[in-house]
């Protein structure tokens, strides 16, 4: 018995220190090539080091952090190229997960989905772009989980946080937010349709625009630009 609830204890601060970890890199407080100290985190945790590492371990195989020799463990890099091939698999697996969703998706799912569109056009309204933001990303994990693919939910899981995270590189654009929303609105459409090939190619333009606005935003002097 007494095993039993160590190993819980050590799960429950494994939990605290990723999700606290994660959520640090995903804001940007920790920002890319911040040191990872075993120590600091353990003693800013109360935690020992094993589920600091364990935690650390688990961020590395989302791809946010790397383990550097003679440097130890770093907050990945953001890069052009990581932005494209990021947003490559992305639209494979979203392409996939709406043309899946089209077929698959449950009626309370779609209601909900629906929900989140109206919830969204409210925060554009009130220019609540912080909520805004949270609503989106619910929206998409939603997507994946309508597909009812278990294999494709763990892929999307592995590179979710790099999402969110390069996410919060762009600046408020009220046009690009628009043009977001209404593609929102029309896959929900394409999806209460039950139409698999609109819904796929509504986000397969999604997806691919929205590439377009990080790289934009990341590398402006690639495009000619001064800002997105």
């Amino acid at each position: 018995m007494e095993f039993l609830i160590n190993e819980t204890v050590q799960q429950s601060k494994r939990e605290q220190a990723y999700h606290y970890l994660k959520e640090q890199i995903i804001c940007r407080r920790l920002l890319p090539g911040s040191v990872l100290s075993e120590k600091q985190l353990s003693a800013e945790l109360n935690s020992s080091r094993t589920p600091i590492r364990e935690a650390i371990q688990a961020l590395i195989s989302e791809g946010l952090v790397v383990s550097i020799p003679s440097k130890g463990y770093l907050v990945s890099d953001i890069t052009y190229e990581s932005i494209t091939q990021l947003y490559e698999v992305r639209e494979y697996l979203e392409r996939f997960a709406a043309r899946q969703a089209a077929i698959m998706i449950y009626p309370p799912q779609l209601k909900f989905m629906r929900q989140l569109c109206a919830e969204m056009a409210q925060q554009i309204s009130a220019q609540d772009y912080h909520s805004l933001t949270c609503s989106d990303i619910v929206f998409h994990h939603t997507l994946i989980e309508a597909s009812h693919n278990l294999i494709l939910q763990k892929l999307y899981s592995q590179i979710s946080g790099q999402i969110e995270r390069i996410t919060n590189l762009i600046s408020v654009n009220p046009s690009n937010i628009a043009r977001s929303h209404h593609q929102h609105e029309t896959l929900v459409q394409a999806l209460t349709a039950q139409d698999a090939d609109a819904a796929e190619k509504i986000m397969q333009q999604h997806i691919a625009e929205n590439k377009l606005v990080h790289l934009k935003s990341f590398a402006p002097n690639i495009f000619g630009i001064t800002r997105v």
